[in-house]
This record gives structure tokens, sequence and C-alpha cells, in this order.
């Protein structure tokens, strides 16, 4: 892997990047959440059958992975407030879900 350079400046937003932040506050308003998440915009990169990842992944993958985050996002405990502390046990904030 090459060597991060300090000096690129700003980095450009493109279409894609654009794309994924509209999908995830998309998703985030839908699911009712107050803040816009990495979770929120990674759903909305696996539902984007476009996105590099989406075209890495087999159908099958991609689909679990989906299913598995909304649930995890529509669940009654799941906390999408950052001021608000994780309740015990969060299996979304502690590691994946399997």
């Amino acid at each position: 892997m090459p060597e991060p350079v300090d000096d690129l400046g700003q980095l450009i937003h493109t279409p894609a990047y654009e794309h994924a932040i509209a999908g995830g506050e998309a998703i985030a308003r839908l699911l009712g959440h107050r803040a816009l998440l990495p979770e929120h915009v990674v759903l909305a990169v696996l539902l984007d059958p476009d996105s590099l990842p989406s075209q890495v992944l087999d159908e099958a993958d991609r689909q679990r992975l989906v299913s598995d985050l909304r649930a995890v996002m529509e669940d009654a405990d799941y906390t999408h407030d950052p001021s608000e502390p994780p309740p015990d046990g969060d299996a979304f904030r502690s590691g994946p879900v399997h």
C-alpha cells in the first residue's frame, strides 16, 4: 500500500461520494435517526448496484450484509443519537453482526 501524502490539500468530493452521502442521509431519515453515521453511508453504498463494493461482492453476500445492517439499525436498542451512550451489549458498536 502506498504511503499517505500529507501535502495533497483538500480532497475532491466526487459524484460517487456525494451520491453515497446523500443516500446515507436518506436512509437515516427513513429510519427516523437524528444523525448521519458511517453505517448509513455503508448501507447506501451496498444498496447502489453501481458502487465498487456492490460489484465486488456476489449478490448473496451483498444481500446478507444489507439485511444484517438493516436488522441492527432498525432494532429498538440501536443507538442512533451520537450524544446517547450505546446500551450494554450493543452488538453494532462492539463488533460485526454474524
